[in-house]
């Protein structure tokens, strides 16, 4: 393996991965862009991970396979950054899958401009068999300096980004203190922040991702969601004093807003209930005047369509229950805003401060 200019290194934590690692390596390595090593990193497995990666990495040259003792997602990711000799960085989660032309489109999104430090692109969110769930209904075309947006939401997945290198050791990786403090889950949202203080991003706009949904998953224990992202809240208010107040308020209320959502697709409305209540009473406290906001009327109208599914009709309905890996997914790309998926917009904007 040689150190070429454009070799990207996917770093995949792995932790009893067995359900899906074949999936999402078989993404990976199907990539258009083959200048590439994948580094399985197994933290701790007790199941197949470990004989399942032995199979690839006899049979392709560009899997490693890596074991520590169990330490968490961020340690994982973190051991792989070390090892990795890619000019480029792409994080996989174990059990999330790539459309096979990813890591080209952003590779390109860089124009060899040192200033950009990461590039993103779109996820959809799918089911444990693959297929898609849908909705399309959010779409960010944020670039440049938007460290206050993505303060306020996080629109970059863990499997989302390209980073490079240089930039992300320069940071220190991901924060493995956060598991200890009960923040785990966080991690890949505070370093986009800690990117987007330091360089330049650029987004891909184009759903690449698919985002599985797993029922074990941190994302459905809602106090644990939401005391990983209040932990990371903080360190990152800490650290950006810059960044308008009202940004972080409104990150932790959206936040608990969308794990209620969460909540209530699943019909577990007494949860979804108690976390839009949490949510509103923490942002009344920083602003008492936010039921009179023009801004939060239109987020709350937006949220009440999402969760009623009162959308347009648009070519994305019909890809909802079809394969991720397979299907064409051009017509979601190019689908212009809603009233209110522009609503969102302008939310997120005002509540930055910009």
């Amino acid at each position: 393996m040689t150190n070429s200019k454009d070799l990207i290194s996917v770093v995949i934590p792995a932790y009893n991965a067995g359900r899906f690692l074949s999936a999402t390596l078989d993404s990976a390595l199907a990539q258009t862009h083959q200048d590439l090593e994948v580094l399985v990193v197994d933290d701790g497995s007790t199941d197949e991970t470990a004989d399942l990666v032995a199979n690839y990495v006899d049979r392709d040259r560009r899997v490693r396979y890596i074991r520590q003792d169990n330490a968490g997602v961020a340690a994982a990711r973190n051991h792989g950054i070390e090892l990795a000799r890619g000019r480029f960085i792409a994080p996989l989660d174990a059990d999330d899958l790539w459309k096979e032309e990813k890591l080209e489109a952003q590779l390109a999104g860089f124009a060899d401009d040192p200033a950009i430090g990461m590039v993103y692109s779109w996820f959809v969110r799918i089911d444990t068999a693959g297929r898609i769930l849908g909705p399309f209904d959010f779409r960010p075309r944020f670039e440049g300096r938007i460290l206050p947006l993505l303060v306020l939401q996080s629109f970059v997945h863990a499997s989302n980004p390209l980073i490079r290198t240089d930039l992300l050791r320069a940071i220190g990786g991901y924060d493995a203190s956060l598991r200890e403090r009960g923040g785990q889950g966080s991690e890949d949202w505070k370093l986009s922040c800690e990117v987007a203080s330091r360089a330049i991003i650029r987004g891909v706009p184009r759903y690449l991702v698919g985002y599985r949904q797993v029922e074990d998953s941190m994302s459905r224990d809602p106090r644990r969601a939401l005391a990983s992202h209040i932990a990371a809240v903080g360190d990152i208010e800490g650290s950006h004093p810059e960044v308008p107040d009202s940004a972080y308020r409104w990150s932790e209320t959206t936040h608990a807003v969308w794990v209620g959502a969460n909540h209530a697709r699943q019909g577990q409305y007494r949860t979804a209930i108690s976390l839009g209540w949490w949510a509103l009473r923490r942002q009344f406290k920083a602003d008492r005047l936010v039921l009179a906001r023009r801004p939060f009327r239109r987020y709350v109208k937006f949220r009440l369509l999402r969760a009623t599914g009162r959308f347009r009709s648009d070519p994305t309905d019909r890809l909802t229950g079809q394969p991720f890996a397979s299907t064409d997914l051009s017509s979601a790309d190019s689908v212009p805003a809603y009233p209110g998926e522009a609503a969102r917009y302008r939310f997120m904007a005002v509540a930055a401060g910009l």
